[in-house]
């Protein structure tokens, strides 16, 4: 990547957070890590990064209507990350307002630059349209 992505990593114990930073830092990126989404939130507002992967089991037990209305998802795009759950047996109402899936063990490099490429291209979509219906939609067609 000639561009260093900026990662923050949110899991619900240290080790978990150390091991999603390690790991992305591996592919990488330049990741840092933080436990628990109160803490994810604060270092979301106080650092400026490109993407956000947080742990699954962190936003399976909130319903969408409280996910969607924290503050991380304007941070950055949502990355939900699994170690154990294949992405078949992820819960579509888990997934709302979330910007892409990773399951780790399938992970390599080539999946990891498509998800953050795809990730660009929502963001540069969403950001064209709060500027304005036509540049977005001329955005659209040229992807």
């Amino acid at each position: 990547m000639d561009e260093r992505v900026r990662a923050l990593c949110i899991g619900r114990h240290p080790l978990l957070s150390d091991y999603l930073a390690r790991f992305f830092v591996a592919m990488g990126l330049d990741a840092s890590a933080v436990v628990g989404l109160e803490d994810g939130q604060i270092a979301a507002r106080e650092q400026r990064v490109d993407v956000i992967f947080c742990e699954y089991d962190l936003v399976a037990p909130m319903t969408p209507e409280v996910w969607e209305r924290m503050a991380l998802l304007s941070a950055a795009p949502v990355v939900v990350v699994s170690m154990t759950r294949d992405p078949s047996e992820a819960r579509l109402v888990d997934l709302a307002g979330i910007s892409g899936y990773v399951y780790l063990p399938a992970m390599t490099r080539e999946r990891l630059l498509s998800v953050l490429a795809s990730i660009r291209r929502v963001a540069t979509t969403y950001s064209l349209v709060e500027r304005g219906g036509s540049v977005a939609g001329e955005a659209i067609r040229n992807q």
